[in-house]
């Protein structure tokens, strides 16, 4: 269970999606032609949710401190264009705090598969960015889904980063 529960809304309907598809690949086989267009659509749904539950999870946290920080993180993380990389979470966190930036960071690095779900984060990012500019896409459905699931923990560090102790202003910045 997430503290952000928009964000864990937003995931649960993007693993939702993926159950339909996944089903829809299965009814017409792998290999046909339309189970291909339904891995690019699931690839696209994934890393847009993916972006958009990293910035709900920080943006959700920053914006309630003022009406001016609400301005400057719509134009610099809400309307910005930052793919859901972990150098960028990395990137918009430490426009915030650097001690954010770091607990989040250390947390990635103290999990067991940490290298596993980067790979598989950066898969994600790679293939779509692929995608959108004419290059050939090589993951499966299988593929993406697993990273997806990868992925989810890397959210989830950053959902409970982003909830703890330690805020801006109370001296640790």
């Amino acid at each position: 269970m997430m503290y952000n529960t928009d964000v864990e809304e937003l995931l649960n309907n993007c693993k939702t999606e993926l159950i339909r598809i996944e089903h829809l690949i299965l009814g017409v086989g792998s290999t046909h032609d339309v189970s291909h267009y339904l891995t690019k659509y699931a690839l696209m749904n994934i890393c847009g949710t993916l972006e958009r539950a990293y910035k709900g999870i920080i943006v959700d946290h920053y914006k309630s401190f003022s009406r001016e920080l609400a301005r400057f993180i719509d134009i610099n993380v809400t309307d910005a264009s930052l793919n859901a990389s972990y150098d960028n979470i990395c990137k918009v966190l430490g426009m915030f705090s650097e001690q954010k930036k770091n607990d989040f960071k250390e947390r990635i690095q103290n999990l067991e598969e940490h290298n596993r779900y980067l790979l598989s984060f950066s898969s994600l990012n790679n293939q779509r960015n692929n995608l959108v500019h004419g290059l050939h896409m090589n993951a499966s459905f299988l593929d993406i889904k697993e990273q997806f699931n990868d992925s989810l923990f890397i959210i989830n560090v950053l959902d409970v980063v982003m909830n703890e102790n330690g805020e801006v202003g109370d001296g640790e910045d």
